[in-house]
């Protein structure tokens, strides 16, 4: 198993922080969500545009979309002891929050058609909408008992299930549902 943090240690020592922040060791939590969404829409039969399909996706929602949001996260809480998927985690950085929003709104921009189809792009707008109103004031949706259940079991659940979905350009239809 790759070990995370030595990894992290061959960077610059300045951009430690910041990589460590997007909690990596979530990642393949992530994409397995994503991946069952495809695999709900491929049927179990795939074609080689539907696998370089499902590997862009799953690399867009989980290494720019989801590991945007927990840099993002991290900026706002500026938590001092082990939070999910981070281990004593580093000082936030100054620009955290900043390097958060630019991984959010690159993976936006690389799934923009042709490179992802439309509803790819809308379910990664949702779901980032829905991130910066969890942990960013003033919504803040993580600091309201309900709001944050619902928008993490919306966001996490059923858009990155959807996402893996739309990864593939299928329509909605009572598959999905």
């Amino acid at each position: 198993m790759i070990n995370i943090r030595r990894v992290i240690n061959l960077l610059p020592t300045s951009w430690q922080p910041y990589v460590l922040h997007m909690r990596l060791r979530a990642f393949p939590l992530v994409v397995g969500h994503v991946s069952a969404g495809v695999f709900l829409a491929s049927q179990g039969s795939f074609t080689a545009r539907q696998v370089a399909q499902w590997i862009v996706g799953a690399l867009l929602w989980a290494g720019f979309g989801h590991s945007g949001t927990l840099a993002l996260n991290s900026a706002f809480d500026r938590d001092e002891g082990d939070i999910g998927y981070l281990t004593n985690p580093p000082p936030v950085p100054r620009y955290l929050w900043l390097y958060g929003l630019a991984l959010i709104v690159v993976g936006a921009l690389l799934a923009l058609p042709p490179l992802m189809p439309p509803q790819y792009l809308i379910a990664y707008l949702l779901c980032t909408a829905m991130s910066i109103a969890y942990s960013v004031p003033p919504l803040r949706l993580k600091a309201h008992a309900g709001a944050d259940v619902l928008n993490n079991a919306l966001g996490y659940g059923t858009l990155t299930l959807y996402g893996g979905w739309a990864a593939l350009g299928r329509a909605l239809d009572p598959t999905i549902w």
